[in-house]
């Protein structure tokens, strides 16, 4: 019992407790009985394993308020040292939310500002625990996010916040010099939102069946992918290589605890091991660097699959090893007739001798031309108005002095090819070397085949061109590689 007016009392036991107080003067008393006033669970206390006392107070340095989730306690600076708060003084927050939080701070000079919680409930602090910080200021204002899964839900944990000078260390229990720590606490509910399905491919076409998929799917632990050729996946993020040409549904099915969504794209994808891939598209305007790989795609502004823009004027340069010429073989030219041109230099540059000036929908000298020198330039002029595909074409390198076979005489078969292909000619040629070279132009390997069949099992899938040098000339052929 107690006789002070407005006493403080400390109860060892948990347990519920009926509170009576009797008051009296010369005339008389009177009593007042609260029944189950008061009760303590001694269980949710919280105990920390180290108060961090302030060491010197000194110059304003500590916490003056603290504001977070429903709590908001105004305090002393650090001439109290540190303060307990956390019987009384809970935040309710959820697994993977962000918070507003602010903290006010002894204005005299900037401090340091750490904020910490024990996830794991054991009375510690350390460095994976600091889940925020505010430094050389003296008022803090920021985001506190809680992370995705923490050891420890629905159950009261210590938050301490933690104010020094500047440059003063960031432990949770690192000895205060000058500042304060204040103690809270907090509780961590479990995310229980359904997911949401959700996800981009890399690619929508596909020129030799791979197709890498990102998972945007929020609020989801698990996964289960169907890529419309009956095949699947669990992956988070999966690639996948379809090994058949068509277009393909692609659906995800994303789950959690709490529910199931799923999200499904019809013809998605569309694999066509012809089409035109890894192609360099020409600059809107200005100059593009050189291109200096013997092998590659080059198209307008808009790349294969779009029309090139409006008001464009760029240039591009293909400068290949000197002893070649330099080949472009179009497979689309489309521009509006008269009013957007494709301007192509026998050179380096746009000073160099006009081959000509394209325009309409006929395909440049009839699909093929080749420099005089190892260099060619092109110009993609286009004015305000008008939608047009533009052109697609490869270039090669021509070696000087060795003429190219027609296109009718050598090919190669399969193609696609998994581990080997054949070289196929209705006349008798000697065959004096095949070069395998990849996309960008790089030599892969070279050899003198004694018969009509290469190896290519050693190759991983993609896109290869390939150079047959015979004795009257040389063919070149592009080879998918599954």
């Amino acid at each position: 019992f107690s006789t002070d007016q407005n006493p403080e009392y400390t109860y060892t036991e948990s347990g519920t407790y009926d509170v009576t107080l009797t008051a009296q003067n010369d005339f008389g008393s009177d009593d007042t009985l609260m029944t189950a006033a008061i009760t303590v669970d001694l269980s949710q206390q919280l105990v920390p394993t180290c108060e961090p006392p302030t060491v010197s107070f000194c110059c304003g340095y500590g916490i003056l308020e603290f504001d977070f989730e429903g709590i908001s306690v105004p305090s002393e600076n650090g001439i109290e040292g540190y303060q307990d708060f956390s019987c009384g003084n809970v935040a309710e927050v959820t697994e993977g939310e962000s918070y507003p939080i602010s903290i006010e701070l002894g204005a005299d000079n900037p401090n340091d500002t750490h904020v910490f919680i024990d996830f794991n409930n054991d009375g510690d602090f350390n460095l994976g625990e600091l889940v925020f910080s505010g430094l050389n200021t003296s008022s803090v204002s920021g985001t506190l996010e809680i992370p995705a899964e923490v050891p420890v839900v629905e159950t009261r944990v210590r938050l301490r916040v933690l104010s020094d000078f500047v440059g003063n260390g960031n432990s949770g229990c690192f000895d205060i010099q000058l500042g304060q720590v204040e103690d809270y606490s907090i509780i961590i509910f479990p995310d229980t939102t359904p997911p949401t399905a959700n996800f981009v491919p890399n690619v929508t076409l596909s020129c030799d069946g791979e197709v890498s998929f990102t998972n945007l799917s929020t609020s989801a632990t698990d996964y289960f992918w169907y890529f419309g050729d009956s095949n699947t996946s669990e992956d988070e993020n999966p690639t996948h290589v379809y090994s058949s040409e068509g277009s393909f549904t692609v659906s995800l099915v994303a789950t959690n605890d709490y529910g199931v969504d799923s999200i499904a794209f019809e013809d998605l994808i569309l694999v066509d091991f012809d089409a035109v891939c890894d192609t360099i598209n020409m600059p809107e305007n200005g100059i593009g660097d050189v291109l200096t790989d013997c092998n590659g795609y080059l198209a307008d502004d808009g790349g294969p699959n779009e029309p090139y823009s409006n008001n464009t004027s760029g240039s591009q340069t293909i400068e290949v090893p000197p002893g070649n010429f330099v080949q472009l073989e179009f497979s689309e030219f489309f521009f509006q007739f008269n009013n957007d041109f494709l301007f192509i230099y026998d050179g380096p540059n746009e000073t160099a001798p006009l081959i000509g000036q394209y325009t309409g929908n006929a395909l440049p000298n009839g699909g093929v031309i080749t420099s005089t020198g190892n260099s060619i330039t092109l110009k993609q002029i286009s004015n305000f108005f008008g939608q047009f595909s533009g052109f697609v074409l490869e270039w090669s390198c021509l070696p000087v002095g060795i003429e190219e076979l027609e296109r009718d005489i050598l090919s190669i078969y399969p193609n696609p090819a998994d581990d080997h292909f054949y070289i196929n000619t209705d006349i008798d040629l000697a065959i004096i070397s095949v070069s395998i070279f990849d996309n960008i132009g790089r030599l892969i390997a070279r050899s003198s085949p004694d018969q009509i069949t290469v190896d290519v099992s050693y190759l991983p899938a993609g896109n290869y061109f390939i150079e047959i040098l015979t004795e009257k000339g040389i063919s070149k052929e592009k080879l998918i590689k599954r």
